[in-house]
């Protein structure tokens, strides 16, 4: 047995599963991380989803209305909330697609402020809505995404790096055995 080296196991390795754990996980939260493609888009159909939220935002939309709407019964006197729904009625939402500009500044001060409040907070409200749809939107696509895509190429990715690491952990061992030799066999 005088040729035969005994492999040492002794020395600390990269441990395989670690690193193949950690892929995993870092492909999960890269499914939620990248943002949504045209394919994305596309494999879930945008149509559909904007056709089903569109009851929704309507809704949403005729609550803010109906509150203005209580508001004009309670104060008949405030003549923004008649001109308020009036214009909303007529689809014009802004006031200088109701308004030319003498026409609005014949209004009196009060109700021009508290027309162009009721209008910012109508399309403030509205952003809101479109907002939040969209956020819905983007991490319905992004939870419909295949979670064994990301997760498998996570773990691939571990079992790669784990195997990289090892081997170049060798072979600095092995170099720098090497050259620990041949400083020896210099000093001989």
């Amino acid at each position: 047995m005088s040729g035969v080296n005994a492999v040492k196991n002794s020395e600390p390795r990269a441990n395989c599963l670690h690193y193949m754990v950690t892929g995993g996980a870092l492909g999960y939260a890269a499914k939620h991380l990248i943002p949504v493609t045209e394919h994305d888009k596309r494999a879930f159909g945008v149509d559909e989803f904007a056709k089903a939220q569109k009851p929704l935002m309507a809704l949403e939309k005729q609550d803010f209305i109906d509150k203005v709407q209580k508001l004009s019964e309670e104060k008949p006197g405030n003549k923004a909330y008649a001109t308020f729904l009036e214009m909303i009625a007529q689809k014009k939402h802004r006031v200088k697609d109701y308004f030319t500009a003498e026409e609005f500044k014949q209004l009196p001060k009060s109700e021009r402020v508290a027309l162009r409040q009721l209008c910012s907070e109508y399309a403030e409200h509205s952003r809101g809505l479109i907002d939040g749809v969209k956020n819905l939107y983007i991490n319905t696509i992004k939870g419909n995404r295949s979670n064994m895509v990301f997760i498998g190429l996570g773990i691939i990715g571990g079992a790669v790096t784990a195997c990289a690491w090892n081997a170049l952990r060798d072979n600095g061992q092995r170099l720098r055995r090497e050259a620990a030799k041949m400083d020896l066999d210099c000093t001989i």
